[in-house]
């Protein structure tokens, strides 16, 4: 079989395009960062005069390559100036930038929580699934007391005394079928007044769960600002590590409020500063 010069030609040059672009797209796809959005726990927070430093972290697992973590949750009054982040021997930091965007909130609130926010509300829903048990239970237990009622009280409509019947015999029908409705009675009496309690220990419970969750129903339909930092870095192997940063915030007000105390005429008196707060960053500090 023969092939002209010609053809061998067109066919190195379409292999080399073909060649060529999957060399390109190779490149593109291993250029891709990994990204990756989070919520940093706040671990401490310094108030000055009328700034203050907020300290974050948080754990995060790396891909080998190039990464690109958005930290959400941050103050709008973030001085962007300020931002640091610690050194880590498990990734490079390329660059950062920080930036303001108005989002609604999709995060549920419960994600949001310390870990010892989070034991705090699966106690609660716990404690509330325990109690709809037993409401349960009771609701059971009152369906049985009552067709136990009706029974009795159908067993003594037809059991009328024949002739041969002592008229002792008959009083103590009648005691007993007395004692036992009494009893049936004072028993869903009872049951009724527990059912209330544990009624109202759910709603307690639940008003608790909306305290700690901040009525998140209502907090999603919001929207606000909410300032992101856009972090690329580079891990040399996949890892997981824990990324350190801290950043001024203003919007912070506080008052001196200084005391006397005299404990009595014969001991000197004890001197006390103390201060009146106030924190308008939009985030939340729980101590």
């Amino acid at each position: 079989m023969y092939l002209c010069p010609n053809y061998n030609q067109n066919f190195f040059n379409n292999m080399k395009k073909i060649l060529l672009s999957l060399f390109v797209l190779c490149l593109c796809i291993s250029g891709l960062k990994a990204q990756q959005k989070f919520y940093p726990q706040i671990n401490k927070v310094t108030i000055f005069s009328s700034t203050a430093q907020i300290e974050k972290s948080l754990e995060v697992f790396l891909v080998k390559g190039y990464n690109e973590i958005k930290l959400s949750g941050n103050s709008s009054k973030l001085n962007t100036q300020s931002i640091q982040f610690n050194s880590s021997k498990d990734f490079v930091i390329t660059d950062f930038s920080p930036y303001i965007q108005l989002v609604k909130s999709n995060q549920k609130q419960e994600d949001k929580l310390t870990d010892q926010e989070k034991a705090r509300v699966k106690i609660i829903k716990d404690s509330i699934e325990l109690l709809k048990d037993r409401r349960k239970a009771i609701k059971d237990k009152k369906q049985i007391l009552d067709k136990e009622r009706t029974t009795l009280t159908n067993i003594k409509e037809i059991d009328s005394p024949q002739q041969a019947d002592s008229i002792i015999d008959l009083k103590e029908a009648l005691e007993y079928f007395e004692v036992k409705t009494v009893e049936i009675s004072k028993l869903l009496y009872d049951l009724s007044l527990t059912d209330i309690e544990l009624k109202n220990q759910i709603r307690k419970l639940n008003d608790d769960l909306k305290i700690i969750l901040q009525d998140d129903e209502q907090g999603d339909k919001l929207s606000k600002e909410e300032f992101y930092i856009k972090l690329n870095l580079y891990a040399k192997n996949e890892v997981k590590t824990t990324i350190n940063y801290k950043y001024n915030v203003s919007g912070i007000e506080w008052t001196p409020i200084y005391d006397i105390k005299f404990s009595s005429l014969n001991k000197p008196a004890v001197f006390l500063l103390k201060a009146e707060f106030q924190q308008e960053t939009g985030e939340d500090w729980n101590d």
